[in-house]
């Protein structure tokens, strides 16, 4: 058996590829081809002994990877004869966005800075220490950006927020939490 050349693939992790093996033999009469995968077949990966189609849906675990993959045609002549055919599939990682908890509504008297609110950020991909925070007020002549005070590190954040004095109103404060891919 020959089995045509794969190109390779590049394919988002959680996405499925799927693509057919082809194969010929010139054996007379004509033997029954089997496929299968070498060894080097990633967990998950199949392949239809029959048809060739191959089908892989690669884990956030292969993200940023190059995995190798080997076909086999084996036919059932005597003796067996088989073919390999290789190619490479590059796996782009899945950005997963980051996550902040819930914080409630709060209240302050005029002209009196916040307690410390504590909240926690979390990411799949980045180290908590490394994720970003940013507040944005909805009413900046009450509350203005540079007043809404981020501090603490790792998983482990607070806020406090110090309105303009003299300005009483309603502002709704925006956190938000950025890897390093925005």
């Amino acid at each position: 058996p020959v089995l045509t050349p794969i190109p390779d693939q590049a394919i988002r992790a959680g996405n499925a590829l799927t693509l057919r093996a082809e194969v010929s033999d010139a054996d007379r009469p004509v033997n029954r081809l089997t496929f299968s995968l070498g060894a080097d077949g990633p967990a998950g990966a199949r392949i239809d002994p029959i048809t060739g189609d191959f089908t892989w849906t690669p884990e956030k675990s292969f993200g940023g990877r190059v995995i190798p993959i080997t076909v086999n045609a084996t036919d059932d002549g005597t003796p067996a004869l088989s073919a390999a055919q290789s190619f490479k599939v590059t796996v782009t990682a899945v950005n997963e966005l980051p996550v902040i908890s819930a914080l409630s509504d709060i209240r302050t008297p005029e002209s009196v800075a916040t307690a410390s609110i504590a909240f926690t950020v979390r990411d799949a991909e980045t180290p908590a220490e490394k994720l970003l925070v940013s507040g944005k007020s909805s009413n900046s002549p009450l509350v203005r950006d540079a007043d809404i005070q981020i501090s603490g590190t790792g998983n482990n954040r607070s806020v406090s927020i110090k309105p303009v004095p003299g300005l009483t109103g309603t502002t709704q404060i925006t956190l938000t939490v950025a890897d390093a891919e925005g």
